[in-house]
């Protein structure tokens, strides 16, 4: 009867939040409606957003193993099973109800009143985000997977409305293409909005330009992404969802700074967003001036600015990245000499796949200068159509999670070599600086690593 009470209580919760996503967000990402806390035995308290449930429970509910520690089946079949169900270290236990599953989650004691492993975080939440999740958890393990048929995975993007984003899209498409059946689905594009990614989402995203707000949309929805450069990069402890390529054009630029040994520099940004990027890369090591001048570096985060505003007379450096060069970077470079100092993720030494990468967009027609993009597509691409393979035909999202932290020197012809991991988001934390010789052509100026 205790049983039948609690499930018509959830029904209720259920009925009047319309949907699960706001407990499947506390189990995804640790975010509820309010700030939820989580505590491990002797420890400090943390936000759960960096111990969220998923971390050890898995997508599925069905529990993890790592170091030597067993988490718990936690699928609503299990947790509300009418005899005394086996704990994974032997002990036996009733079935929850509600007052023992809102114990074990704030108190860690199980419903036989034993103390659960230390390893299990205790979580302090409202009344309103535990019913939210303990109604989550009566779906946990039999939500379909989304973007997944029998026959087919879709693929999404988020890419500016530009010929770079154009020409990104025409590549990822062309790659899904000619990978042909995974385990028995090909893989479909499809362009979205980061507005629709709760409604409709796919089951993965790659390569595209992404803002924080949307990579912070991505993280919510629980997508995993496959991104060739981010705004902030891998700075955050809560980055679950999100696979780099290259470092952050933050991280980028922040080492850019420091190698040069700026401590003073003026700051031409095409954007809000990239003006924040700058003022973050500076922190406290380098001022930002109004203006340039002789004693001040000139930032260049804006593809529109002109390298020809800047008077050729003076020493104070001009600092670009790879990916944010001007128009008419190579035709006025030669003239400032060694002033010029250009962040690089790639160089042409890693470009060994060149010649099959004209091949391959000769084949699909796909031409445009925006080569750089073309190319940052289609090393995503392949990352994740590989990262896809190794995942098998039982699909989900946290499967491919563990393919792509799986990838190791993996080489994708047209970048460095990419290697993740459980702990690292960033494949290739390494950076190249150039110079500019007197032919116009970038010469090697030294590297630094964003990882530090």
């Amino acid at each position: 009867m205790k049983r039948l009470l609690f499930l018509i209580a959830l029904a209720a919760v259920v009925v009047h939040a319309g949907d699960f996503g706001a407990g499947r967000q506390i189990y995804v990402s640790g975010k509820g409606g309010q700030p939820i806390a989580a505590t491990m035995a002797g420890s400090t308290e943390l936000p759960a957003s960096m111990l969220p449930c998923v971390n050890c429970h898995g997508a599925d509910g069905r529990g993890t193993t790592e170091g030597g520690v067993v988490a718990s089946n936690i699928t609503w079949d299990e947790l509300t099973k009418p005899y005394r169900a086996a704990t994974p270290n032997g002990r036996r236990r009733p079935a929850y109800n509600e007052k023992t599953l809102r114990r074990a989650i704030a108190e860690g004691i199980d419903s036989a009143g034993n103390p659960l492993h230390a390893a299990m975080p205790r979580y302090a939440m409202t009344d309103g985000d535990f019913a939210a999740l303990a109604a989550y958890l009566q779906l946990l393990g039999r939500e379909s997977v989304p973007g997944v048929t029998e026959t087919a995975v879709r693929i999404g993007t988020i890419v500016p409305d530009n010929p770079a984003g154009s020409e990104m899209a025409a590549v990822l498409s062309a790659c899904f293409a000619e990978a042909g059946e995974i385990h028995g689905r090909r893989l479909t594009l499809e362009v979205v909005q980061p507005s629709a990614l709760q409604d409709n989402p796919p089951f993965a995203l790659a390569a595209g330009i992404t803002d924080a707000a949307a990579e912070e949309a991505v993280e919510r929805a629980g997508i995993p992404l496959v991104l060739p450069v981010s705004l902030r990069g891998d700075a955050s402890a809560e980055n679950r969802q999100r696979f780099y390529l290259h470092p952050g054009l933050e991280d980028q630029l922040r080492g850019l700074l420091r190698f040069s040994g700026v401590k003073r520099a003026a700051i031409l940004a095409g954007s809000g967003e990239m003006a924040a990027v700058a003022r973050r890369a500076a922190g406290d090591e380098v001022a930002i001036a109004e203006r340039a001048d002789d004693s001040t570096a000139v930032v260049f985060l804006d593809p529109d600015a002109k390298l020809a505003s800047i008077p050729v007379q003076g020493t104070s450096p001009l600092l670009f990245l790879g990916n944010l060069l001007p128009a008419d970077f190579f035709k006025e470079a030669p003239a400032y000499g060694s002033r010029i100092r250009v962040a690089l993720t790639t160089t042409p030494a890693d470009l060994t796949g060149i010649a099959e990468y004209r091949a391959f967009a000769a084949r699909h027609s796909i031409t445009g200068p925006q080569i750089a993009s073309q190319l940052s597509a289609y090393a995503a691409a392949k990352a994740l159509v590989h990262a896809l393979k190794l995942s098998g035909r039982t699909l989900t999202r946290d499967g491919l999670r563990a393919s792509l932290e799986s990838l190791y020197e993996f080489d994708t012809g047209v970048t460095p070599p990419l290697t993740f991991g459980r702990g690292r988001r960033t494949a290739v934390p390494r950076v190249h600086v150039a110079t500019v010789d007197a032919r116009g052509n970038l010469a090697p100026a030294g590297t630094f690593q964003t990882n530090d």
